[in-house]
């Protein structure tokens, strides 16, 4: 007999030029066949779509060009056994966005700092997206491979850290993720971008003045010593 059906747990992914995708998922295996429809007003017409199940993560999938980010849409899941049960979902409060990439992190010897830069699908694109400008980025960084890591949340770039929060002559890791800002969109954050590196130079110490006094006096003493015992012979010459 089949198990009672829940409602799923759904990320999307809008976009205008990109593809969308809904991802769906149970909160537990199911070890039953179901048929699982997305059901609403799509950009070239109205009606269903049927997602597709993904054997591999167990769960449902639907790639699209047709959403549209003003429509609430139906999920409707039946059982082979007629079960049935219908959920509605607003695509636009439950966005993952694409992963940053593209990252890259250096240290500035002039400036004392470290800058880190990245890039975005959408801000790559050739004209403004629903999620262009819409995001907010946490970037992480910490020594390579050692230690908890660090975060900063900004909105713009690059981010710069002041040499004096980093430690000096290590290789630090860097990585990046990104999460609508929600004032429209809401969601979750995406996957974590490629990860980048900066080293920090090494100090290097002037020497204490003091110690530099005492290693120079005296050969200053001998030094003055062979210019008075000349200059006693030469007058003595005389």
């Amino acid at each position: 007999m089949d198990e009672a059906i829940e409602p799923m747990e759904c990320l999307s992914h809008l976009s205008r030029q990109l593809e969308q995708s809904l991802v769906c998922n149970f909160n537990r295996d199911i070890s039953y066949n179901m048929t699982v429809q997305v059901c609403g007003e799509y950009v070239n017409f109205k009606g269903c779509m049927n997602m597709t199940m993904d054997d591999h993560d167990n769960r449902y999938v639907l790639n699209t060009k047709e959403f549209l980010a003003v429509e609430k849409y139906e999920i409707h899941t039946f059982t082979t056994s007629n079960r049935y049960i219908s959920q509605v979902i607003d695509l636009r409060l439950i966005i993952k966005p694409m992963a940053p990439y593209n990252v890259n992190a250096s240290y500035s010897e002039k400036h004392h700092a470290s800058y880190i830069t990245f890039d975005t699908p959408y801000s790559a694109l050739p004209s403004k997206d629903y999620l262009t400008e819409k995001l907010v980025h946490s970037v992480a960084f910490r020594i390579q491979n050692n230690g908890q890591w660090e975060y900063q949340n900004i909105t713009y770039q690059p981010l710069k850290i002041e040499g004096k929060y980093l430690k000096p002559d290590f290789t630090y890791e860097v990585k990046c993720r990104s999460i609508p800002n929600g004032d429209y969109f809401k969601g979750y954050w995406s996957d974590w971008s490629n990860v980048a590196t900066f080293k920090t130079p090494a100090v290097h110490k002037n020497p204490d003045k003091s110690v530099l006094l005492y290693t120079l006096s005296p050969a200053i003493l001998i030094l003055l010593l062979i210019i008075f015992a000349i200059a006693f012979m030469h007058w003595k010459e005389k």
